[in-house]
């Protein structure tokens, strides 16, 4: 055990350096996945698997969780400036009442439309809580994150996840940047 504080304790396996390591070697010290954060090339080959736009925003969502070790996860599917954006692909724990759901105009949303990227504490701002809300604001969200997907100027769709007991990382942005890019690639060949 390792001391949290003075007065409190953790097992080794409580703490995310100790299980990342374990989780890239596995515990006979063979690597047992690929590297966290794959290229822009690997990503693009990945995603070029599926059928459909909305495939590869599922595949988009996973490589999220993947690289991320995101909690829960929503993607919305944006449309044309009449219609607002509908959640499409979910995943976590209780999610699953979001599929269908019209997105609100919110601070959140506004950014994503403007091509804003969100990784930070889920009280941080408006945008931040609003996002939280979306996800079911656990009590121990640690982290927030959002990313666009765009061709060119047109929104096509946000990713929001969430993250139980710490924040996202600063490797977590460029990631979420490159699978984004990656997708957006993928679905403009559709």
């Amino acid at each position: 055990m390792v001391a949290k504080s003075r007065r409190t304790w953790r097992r080794l396996d409580q703490i995310r350096e100790v299980r990342a390591v374990r989780r890239t070697f596995g515990t006979d010290g063979f690597v047992t996945r690929s590297a966290p954060n794959p290229s822009h090339g690997v990503l693009v080959e990945r995603l070029s698997q599926a059928r459909d736009a909305a495939e590869v925003l599922s595949l988009a969502l996973h490589e999220c969780f993947d690289t991320t070790g995101a909690s829960f996860g929503l993607i919305h599917r944006a449309f044309h400036q009449d219609r607002r954006a509908i959640t499409t692909c979910v995943r976590g724990i209780g999610m699953t009442g979001r599929l269908g759901v019209a997105l609100e105009d919110d601070p959140a949303v506004r950014l994503a439309r403007v091509g804003g990227l969100v990784v930070a504490p889920p009280t941080a701002g408006v945008a931040e809580r609003c996002i939280a809300a979306r996800l079911g604001a656990p009590a121990d969200l640690g982290g927030v994150a959002m990313v666009p997907i765009s061709i060119g100027s047109d929104l096509m769709a946000i990713i929001e996840l969430g993250r139980v007991g710490h924040g996202f990382r600063s490797s977590d942005v460029r990631a979420l940047e490159a699978i984004a890019s990656a997708a957006a690639l993928v679905v403009f060949g559709f």
